[in-house]
């Protein structure tokens, strides 16, 4: 049986774990999120260069051996460059879908009361100065992320506005389950970690 990877990629703060567990869960596909991997290591590292330097090896390697073992399921995370997504993706001959979603049109306001309001991101819980820089980052990621997979011929997702990002990655996804056929529904349930 071939293996079935969704992977969702992008910018933190984009909506992604929250739209991935959605979909996991209206498809009943388990999931695998890649921030689990930094929160584990965080306490072993000091020096946060190579602490996001381990987690994107790690994060790559969880994915490798998802394949291996022909496992069907989503994997969420920003832990993975559209670079050498591609590269697995061609590798696995589609078996590895990736895709990525960032706010390349947003602004800090917008998103910083958005994530206050759900307190659904760790930056809720962070001075507003301090998620301000980061979301200003976050938004230069994203429009970083948004010409890499046009340069490497990825689905990129626009969440400036999470409506509108949300409808096209879950069409995206649906058109996908479509496409991997109802074998790879069958074994999904071998990819639980």
């Amino acid at each position: 049986m071939a293996s079935a990877i969704y992977f969702i990629g992008g910018a933190s703060a984009s909506g992604k774990s929250v739209v991935a567990r959605a979909l996991a869960a209206e498809a009943q596909w388990p999931i695998v999120e890649l921030d689990e991997f930094y929160d584990i290591l965080d306490s072993a590292f000091e020096d946060h260069t190579n602490l996001e330097k381990a987690t994107d090896k790690i994060a790559l390697q969880v994915v490798v051996q998802l394949l291996a073992v022909n496992a069907a399921c989503l994997v969420e995370g920003g832990w993975i460059d559209p670079a050498p997504a591609k590269k697995l993706k061609d590798r696995s001959q589609g078996q590895f879908y990736p895709v990525y979603c960032g706010y390349p049109n947003g602004t800090v306001e917008q998103r910083l009361t958005m994530i206050k309001r759900e307190k659904a991101h760790w930056l809720a819980e962070r001075s507003k100065k301090t998620a301000r820089a980061y979301l200003e980052s976050q938004i230069k990621h994203s429009r970083w992320y948004q010409r890499q997979c046009g340069q490497y011929g990825l689905p990129f997702f626009d969440f400036s506005d999470i409506s509108v990002g949300v409808a096209a990655l879950s069409a995206n996804y649906t058109d996908w389950l479509r496409s991997v056929g109802t074998h790879a529904k069958a074994t999904a349930s071998q990819a639980i970690l």
